[in-house]
């Protein structure tokens, strides 16, 4: 905002008499305007020309969002390295924990009698299974003890 409000003033500063009108940088009050002569001989508009107009109301705000963007991009460069980092963190950290469950999932595996399977739902079925067998066994060997007492 402040850059295109300079730019501007130095636009307007350094331009000709004929772009600004002859009463532009006088200080005494008198007006800006030039009355109109119809003798012919009055000077063509004095009105800045259109493509000076044109370029300064296109091309400011373009090259103002070049520049901000700029500042964007190089934001985004200077967090990639880090936002990289981190994910690469997760990626490593989420193998871990997968390879250890893998690993738990085999060692569960070989513990309880199985047919064969390796997948995990079957594992963990047999588990299962296996618990439960468990749990009667010694349910039954309780009341067998209760009964010699």
């Amino acid at each position: 905002e402040t850059h295109y409000r300079s730019l501007l003033s130095n636009l307007l500063k350094g331009s000709h008499q004929l772009i600004l009108g002859p009463y532009s940088r006088n200080g005494n009050g008198e007006s800006s305007f030039k009355c109109w002569v119809s003798d012919g001989t009055s000077p063509r508009s004095i009105t800045p020309p259109q493509s000076l107009l044109k370029k300064v109301l296109l091309e400011v705000p373009r090259l103002l969002q070049t520049r901000t963007s700029g500042v964007s991009e190089q934001r985004r460069n200077n967090l990639k390295p880090e936002s990289d980092e981190n994910d690469r963190n997760r990626v490593l950290s989420e193998r871990k924990r997968r390879e250890k469950i893998n690993e738990r999932f085999l060692i569960l595996g070989s513990l309880v009698p199985s047919d064969g399977k390796v997948d995990k739902v079957s594992i963990l079925d047999h588990t299962i299974e296996y618990l439960r067998e468990l749990e009667s066994k010694v349910e039954e060997l309780r009341s067998r003890k209760e009964a010699v007492e």
